[in-house]
């Protein structure tokens, strides 16, 4: 399962998480550390909340709207897709708390902003994101 970010979401924090998980043990979670930021909790306290669940992660970032259109956080701004690395996402920390953790499982790139075609926002999310790993 996978962490919501609509406020009818069955699914938006590490609690609502490991709510689930204690009622079906063998359930995994899919983290992804943009919808727990607009969901309102901080994305490294998601991650470390529930990490023995975590088996695929997904990275990606907001920005804050300019023009108050995009998506609505539960802290009540705006939000709209950034390249990883160019957003409010503290992808550093986290990227340190899944190491800290020995975090075996996958990790995959997501863009939803408009800044950049997706090739290119492609090539330089990796690129940030591999730097941050391998630092």
């Amino acid at each position: 399962m996978e962490h919501f970010t609509d406020k009818r979401g069955p699914f938006i924090t590490s609690t609502d998480m490991n709510e689930a998980i204690s009622e079906v043990p063998d359930l995994r979670i899919t983290y992804d550390n943009g919808n727990i930021f607009v969901g309102g909790e901080d994305p490294i306290t998601g991650f470390i909340n529930s990490k023995e669940s975590i088996v695929h992660a997904h990275f990606k970032d907001w920005a804050l709207s300019a023009d108050g259109n995009g998506l609505k956080g539960f802290d009540g701004r705006t939000y709209v897709g950034a390249l990883v690395g160019e957003g409010l996402v503290d992808h550093k920390g986290i990227l340190k708390a899944m190491k800290k953790s020995n975090y075996k499982g996958y990790i995959n790139f997501e863009y939803e902003g408009n800044k950049y075609e997706p090739k290119d926002a492609t090539i330089r999310g990796i690129k940030y994101l591999r730097d941050l790993i391998f630092s």
